[in-house]
């Protein structure tokens, strides 16, 4: 019998004071009854975005579910102590203690906290916006360019005196002009802010669109795993996207059909099963190109790994192609993202993997393994150049996640890198091309 302590106990209790029946809760987690059926009478761990879902679903905290009350007001405490100066060390059983003294504080503490992170989460996310996207970019310059040009003229006509006629009369048709631009450039910039206000359809450019529809789906697409999924129909049954998110659709999902039929997923469970999760040797005992599996790790990571796994496809400009994110390792929406990132070594080094240990600056960067490679393509038939396309496959690295930087051996350190040189907090960085928004001299 299952212990009611348990994180699929827990779940099903909060699903069932919420009302929801398996099968609903599982379609708007995006799995299938079955596999609910399974984590809530433990024999699926559950963990990463898939916990983190459930918990937003059903309207509670994710460690409350994974942990318990007590065990998730505890880790709260110790969330909130690690934010303190360095120097002042806060052991576990200071939080425990103040926990147990001290509840209805603590219980405050941790609810504010959690208001907190959420506000930082939101910052964090408008920043993200800021950096990658070129529309909301333009709306910016726009608005910047418009009040400039007003407020030069605007200090033309007030500081000098004297001024004829036909000149006093153009600089008024410049600032009605002006004015008319800057209010247009607004309403631009506040229908890229609020969403409610704004068709989606407008701001969304088609690569936005496609990995929305993924991330709905957890990159995963069941009917696609049999030989029977039929593509054309998918694509048909999504008429929301436009015309060109339905053709980087029918591309992503022909390549998902191509690599399902290559690399089965209970093939790929059971090497990821005998060997451990690194995508090089499972490429070896699969015997398929390494960018297979790493494609397959990534639609198919929550499913048999019970982690998420992360994946950046792009190209040696820096354009992205594919990009599934992972919670601690944040992923460029377009192009111009961090220059140390080894998967702009490995397109240089075509077709020779490259693994390293990663920490994303900023504190939420958590530590993850990196592989990385580039594939070159088929020599064109022309002149054409040969354009290699670099992979990089990330998954939380649990075996450092509890040591200091301080008592790592030099070997093991991660690499810390960022996501752009505007949002990077390293100062020492030899690869910055501009100034960071949080340098002292921006």
């Amino acid at each position: 019998m299952t212990s009611e302590n348990t994180p699929g106990a827990r779940i099903r209790q909060a699903r069932l004071a919420a009302g929801l029946k398996q099968a609903e809760l599982a379609a708007r987690a995006g799995i299938s009854a079955p596999y609910l059926n399974l984590i809530e009478h433990d024999r699926r761990k559950i963990a990463g975005k898939l916990l983190i879902d459930l918990a937003k679903l059903l309207n509670v905290e994710a460690t409350l579910l994974s942990q318990g009350a007590e065990a998730a007001l505890i880790a709260g405490l110790n969330d909130i102590a690690a934010l303190l100066d360095a120097e002042a060390t806060v052991l576990p059983k200071d939080t425990a203690d103040f926990a147990a003294r001290f509840l209805p504080w603590a219980n405050r503490l941790v609810a504010l906290h959690g208001k907190y992170r959420e506000l930082e989460h939101m910052v964090n996310a408008m920043a993200d916006r800021l950096s990658h996207d070129p529309r909301l970019a333009g709306s910016l310059f726009e608005v910047l360019s418009a009040a400039t040009a007003i407020r030069s003229t605007s200090a033309i006509l007030a500081e000098t005196t004297n001024i004829e006629p036909e000149w006093q009369n153009r600089f008024h048709r410049n600032l009605n002009e002006d004015s008319r631009r800057l209010a247009a450039g607004a309403q631009a910039l506040v229908g890229f802010l609020d969403p409610e206000d704004a068709d989606q359809n407008n701001i969304l450019s088609p690569r936005e669109e496609l990995d929305g529809l993924l991330a709905t789906r957890r990159y995963y697409f069941e009917e696609f795993e049999e030989s029977g999924g039929d593509v054309t129909r998918r694509v048909e049954a999504n008429p929301q996207l436009s015309v060109q998110a339905q053709k980087l659709l029918q591309d992503y999902l022909a390549q998902y059909q191509k690599d399902a039929l290559a690399l089965p997923q209970t093939t790929l469970s059971r090497i990821l099963n005998e060997f451990g999760s690194d995508p090089v040797e499972a490429a070896r005992r699969s015997g398929q190109a390494l960018p297979v599996v790493m494609r397959r790790m990534a639609s198919l990571g929550a499913q048999i790994l019970n982690v998420e796994v992360g994946l950046l496809i792009c190209d040696a400009s820096g354009s992205v192609l594919f990009n599934k994110p992972v919670p601690g390792f944040k992923l460029p929406i377009s192009a111009g993202f961090c220059a140390i990132w080894p998967v702009f070594e490995a397109l240089q080094l075509p077709m020779r993997p490259i693994r390293l240990k990663l920490q994303q600056n900023g504190r939420e960067g958590g530590l993850f393994q990196s592989v990385s490679f580039a594939q070159l393509p088929e020599i064109p038939a022309r002149a054409d150049p040969v354009l290699p396309v670099g992979y990089m496959l990330l998954q939380p690295d649990e075996s450092v996640s509890q040591v200091p930087s301080a008592e790592m051996p030099h070997a093991q350190m991660p690499r810390e890198v960022g996501l752009t040189c505007r949002l990077c907090t390293r100062a020492d960085c030899f690869a910055r091309r501009e100034i960071s928004v949080f340098a002292e001299e921006f």
